[in-house]
């Protein structure tokens, strides 16, 4: 294999789930050309990642969307001259871009959709795996070595330097221990309440000597204020200031980060902090913060089927089953580790 494509998924914590694969194929094919081609929510991802020489956008809903817009992407494509590519999410738009790019060899699970296309099926796997032994899946069945499953993500010297910056802006003390606190999460099922974060962050800062530090996108600042006003302004906030990039910077600066399941937990777990996940309607056997051994995962049984992609739900019986004092009890176990 010369050139190698990944066709990536379209969420940020299955992007970070394929460093392993993406350090996987570098290590076995060393003198490869390895690209990768993503949504531009996700790419930068893969922007520092050593194992990824080229990085390709997808524009999905825009420029590479309709049927002109896939022919431009698939002339790129072509241009490029791939031999080898793997598909990493199961669709026939995206598994047909491939073909019509003259990739030879392409490389995907089998599924109905489009695994007709596919030059190489994988076998779907008999029992339920994370996603990160999910996708090494692929490189097991081709038989190649496999040299980690750690997931990583590589914020820039830059990223850092604009954190430390921030941090003489607010006026944050170094010396202390920082805990992260990311309340957001795709979809609000996913999400403990508010107001059990303003007591926890309270709560936190009566029993330890340490800052508190709110992250987040910029559709989360509402939330953050309300949760910093809740506590009685015991937070830094730093929702809306950071890119994935500096976002990664901070989590590294963090002794702990508390998160539900969501893009910055994996962040934070991919730059090697120590993660209080709270877990609800989704998984942690197959998407917590990986190696689960080295995290500390609070979900609890409601009487609801686990996995639940009901997005619409407004119980958040599930969430709010989490106590604040369950939560400090991690926080301060975590502490106590040197």
């Amino acid at each position: 294999m010369n050139k190698i494509l990944v066709f990536t998924t379209n969420w940020l914590g299955d992007a970070l789930f394929l460093s392993p694969l993406l350090a996987g194929l570098k290590s076995n094919f060393t003198q490869s050309h390895i690209a990768v081609l993503s949504v531009p929510r996700v790419k930068d991802v893969f922007k520092n990642n050593p194992d990824v020489d080229e990085m390709i956008t997808y524009e999905e809903k825009l420029r590479h969307g309709g049927v002109i817009g896939r022919l431009g992407i698939i002339r790129k494509l072509r241009r490029e001259r791939f031999d080898t590519a793997f598909i990493i999410k199961p669709s026939l738009t995206r598994t047909l871009i491939l073909k019509f790019s003259g990739i030879n060899k392409i490389i995907g699970f089998d599924n109905p959709k489009s695994g007709w296309l596919l030059t190489v099926k994988i076998p779907q796997p008999s029992r339920v795996l994370h996603k990160i032994d999910y996708f090494l899946t692929m490189l097991e069945h081709l038989g190649l070595k496999i040299n980690q499953r750690r997931y990583e993500f590589f914020p820039s010297e830059e990223d850092k330097s604009y954190i430390k910056e921030l941090f003489i802006q607010k006026n944050i003390e170094r010396d202390l221990p920082l805990i992260v606190v990311n309340p957001g999460a795709n979809w609000l099922p996913k999400r403990w309440p508010a107001e059990s974060l303003a007591e926890l962050i309270k709560r936190i800062k009566q029993k330890f000597q340490l800052n508190i530090a709110i992250s987040g996108a910029d559709k989360d600042r509402q939330l953050s204020r309300r949760i910093i006003e809740q506590s009685g302004g015991g937070a830094f906030d730093f929702t809306g200031e950071t890119t994935l990039g500096q976002l990664g910077a901070l989590m590294q600066e963090a002794r702990i980060v508390i998160s539900a399941d969501s893009g910055p937990m994996h962040i934070a777990a991919a730059t090697g902090r120590k993660v209080v996940a709270l877990f609800g309607p989704t998984s942690a056997v197959i998407t917590g913060p990986y190696p689960p051994g080295e995290h500390i995962i609070i979900q609890k049984d409601v009487g609801c089927k686990v996995p639940c992609y009901d997005s619409t739900c407004n119980d958040y019986r599930c969430m709010k089953a989490i106590t604040v004092d369950e939560v400090l009890e991690k926080i301060a176990q975590l502490l106590a580790v040197k």
